[in-house]
């Protein structure tokens, strides 16, 4: 077996052959062994840094595997492989930095109250040339003294003649908590909290009430929702493999005006939790293809809602990691999607 630092050109089926047959003859054994080993995981992981560089530094860290060997080896040197009709964003787009369009400016959205009611207009943008849609949205916040999970319970149980209960949460975030769906176990309740929203406005970033916070919230999801699945399409009209998928939200404008959305339950591999033992080439190189879409439609999206509601949408990722500008959210430890079993992400929020 070469050096390690003569085998950089090799193929990775050449190299997973020549590896097989040095560990079949003992040369990774002793200290010696031991030291020519560490020497070949650090060339691997250096060639597959270099290969799928688009997948954030802290996830690499948190996801790295202590035996890159194990993994080339458990490939059958196939790592290189992607599919010829396998096109990036960056194939489909003719100038990834054009600005968003179509809407007036900082502080574009308009809003009316009708009672209780809050309305939003629709608007249209341009984003990397693609038309992103903001619907008419329609918001009505509960009445005094209800919870938004209380009046959804009541909403739920007049349609099935029944007292229906959500449980306690499965999860939730900055302004919304998410629920097994009582009556159908396919699917989740995300619930807009009017408390959570109120905390948001008392901290000073929106200057605007706390019922039209969460009509914008609205539409900017229902929004950048119908912007990804348009972009899915392209690619399947390509005969291209998207590079994600997405749990829709239930197009039920009953339950969306009341801030609560309907979406299928995922059951995927957590990537903070899971894919650490769960880690393969063809997952790397199938996040590394979402991360390198996610590059540019990040950018784009944030230009789009800073135009259009004049938010200035930020996240943490890691924990004691800086907040970052985010135009399509991963969540707090990339809780927003999850993978499947080829690692391609299911977007369950964005």
């Amino acid at each position: 077996m070469k050096r390690p630092a003569k085998m950089k050109g090799l193929s990775d089926e050449v190299l997973t052959e020549k590896y097989e047959s040095a560990r079949s003859d003992g040369l990774f054994e002793g200290e010696t062994g031991g030291a020519l080993q560490d020497r070949f995981n650090a060339l691997l992981e250096k060639r597959f840094r270099e290969r799928y560089s688009h997948i954030p530094g802290p996830l690499w860290e948190h996801v790295r595997p202590p035996d890159w060997a194990a993994l080339l080896v458990a490939s059958g040197g196939k790592g290189e492989l992607r599919a010829a009709s396998s096109l990036s964003l960056r194939d489909l787009i003719s100038d990834p930095d054009q600005p968003a369009e179509g809407v007036t400016g900082p502080s574009a959205a308009r809003y009316e109250t009708r009672g209780q009611a809050v309305y939003v207009p629709p608007d249209d943008a341009t984003v990397l040339g693609r038309p992103l849609r903001f619907p008419a949205v329609r918001y009505i916040p509960p009445p005094p003294g209800r919870s938004a999970a209380e009046t959804i319970e009541e909403l739920l149980g007049r349609d099935q003649g029944k007292t229906v209960r959500l449980g306690e949460p499965l999860g939730g975030g900055g302004m919304r908590w998410v629920y097994k769906h009582p009556l159908d176990a396919g699917r989740v309740i995300k619930i807009y909290d009017p408390g959570l929203i109120q905390k948001i406005v008392e901290k000073g970033e929106f200057k605007i009430p706390g019922p039209v916070l969460t009509a914008y919230f609205i539409q900017r999801e229902l929004g950048v929702q119908d912007f990804l699945q348009n972009l899915r399409l392209e690619f399947t009209r390509r005969q291209s493999p998207p590079p994600y998928k997405i749990s829709a939200i239930v197009p039920d404008p009953a339950l969306i005006e009341r801030g609560v959305m309907l979406q299928p339950f995922v059951k995927g591999i957590s990537v903070w939790k899971k894919l650490p033992g769960r880690l393969t080439l063809e997952r790397l190189r199938n996040m590394d293809r979402f991360f390198e879409l996610h590059e540019l439609v990040d950018k784009a999206l944030y230009r789009a809602v800073f135009k259009r509601f004049d938010f200035r949408l930020n996240t943490q990722i890691v924990v004691d990691g800086p907040r970052v500008e985010a135009g399509l959210d991963m969540g707090a430890n990339w809780s927003n999607f999850f993978l499947d079993e080829a690692g391609v992400p299911i977007l369950i929020d964005w």
